[in-house]
């Protein structure tokens, strides 16, 4: 079996990084926004015409994804925010996740998360609380917790 996702990014959100632009990517935007999400579902129909369980997500601005859920790729939303997760994480930065996970199963209750999306989404979360208005020093910080992610 084929474990697959696919995303794509509308012009709002697919922004390249500053310094990275090139003059065609700074064109202007002709399409309205029916039209691109059109577009997208088109796409993603074609790519995931074959695949019964697949899921396609269309939140709007152009962007969409498909993907066949899985326990190694899973999806979450929460205010806005979508994740698409592909992977498997035993431990997140001060949470082992398979044991929090035993546990749950051995006192026979659900686990803290349903799945990976749902703890990146829970990570992200925590950046958007913080008592920190210095980007950098935020960047900074997210970057040191992800690299602890195993």
């Amino acid at each position: 079996m084929t474990h697959q996702f696919v995303a794509v990014f509308g012009p709002e959100t697919a922004k390249p990084p500053a310094g990275l632009s090139s003059p065609c990517a700074a064109g202007t935007h002709h399409h309205l926004e029916s039209e691109d999400e059109m577009l997208v579902r088109t796409m993603l129909g074609n790519i995931f015409k074959d695949s019964a369980n697949a899921n396609l997500k269309y939140p709007g601005k152009g962007c969409g994804f498909g993907f066949t859920h899985s326990p190694y790729c899973s999806y979450a939303e929460r205010d806005g925010v979508h994740v698409l997760f592909s992977g498997e994480v035993s431990a997140w930065p001060g949470i082992d996740a398979v044991k929090a996970n035993h546990d749950a199963f051995m006192s026979n209750v659900s686990p803290a998360e349903a799945d990976d999306a749902h703890w990146l989404l829970d990570f992200y979360s925590t950046f958007s609380h913080s008592d920190v208005h210095d980007n950098d020093v935020i960047l900074q910080e997210a970057l040191e917790c992800l690299s602890e992610v195993k």
